[in-house]
């Protein structure tokens, strides 16, 4: 662990399983606090056990999803408050 990312919090989407899982354990394994939120419920808080076990820090966000027309929408994000980061140069 060298801590590049100590001090930093990542919020991972659709992190219970796959590249997600792998980037947040990757994350936490360099000292980011990490968001692991999914759909997934019990994959989500299996692999929050583990990072926290393992010393990182993480919590699991629950994500549920109801069906539209245009696709899948996630409840309760207000999508106003979602703003593009700035880029520092």
């Amino acid at each position: 662990m060298r801590n590049r990312l100590a001090g930093q919090v990542a919020w991972i989407s659709g992190g219970a399983s796959g590249i997600g899982a792998a980037t947040a354990k990757l994350f936490a394994g360099e000292g980011a606090s990490v968001v692991v939120a999914d759909v997934r419920d019990e994959d989500g808080e299996q692999l929050v056990d583990r990072i926290n076990s393992a010393g990182g820090k993480a919590v699991y966000l629950v994500v549920q999803r109801r069906q539209q027309r245009s696709g899948v929408e996630l409840d309760g994000v207000d999508r106003s408050e979602i703003r593009r980061p700035e880029h520092r140069r």
